[in-house]
């Protein structure tokens, strides 16, 4: 009989986006926003910055670029979601 002592870590986190949502993985973003009466899903391949350089691992450092790495996630998001809606709204008038 399999043990049960190992726990699986689920590193998946997300934010609301203008009429949608956001969920980051460890590998990819998707966003889904609706636009009228339909769902626009955008997904992207993702490589945090700290796999590129092995400094930004460092406790202190690492603290500080995750913060302004999903910032700069959150701006692009809301930019996306924020266009899409923008331009169904522009449809509209």
């Amino acid at each position: 009989m399999p043990q049960k002592n190992a726990q699986t870590s689920f590193q998946y986190g997300g934010q609301a986006v203008i009429e949608g949502v956001m969920m980051r993985g460890p590998q990819e973003i998707a966003t889904a926003v609706r636009v009228g009466d339909e769902i626009v899903i955008h997904q992207e391949k993702y490589t945090p910055w700290s796999d590129s350089f092995s400094i930004l691992k460092w406790p202190f450092v690492r603290g500080t670029i995750v913060l302004f790495e999903s910032m700069v996630i959150g701006i692009k998001t809301l930019n996306l979601s924020a266009s899409l809606v923008s331009d169904e709204e522009e449809g509209r008038v």
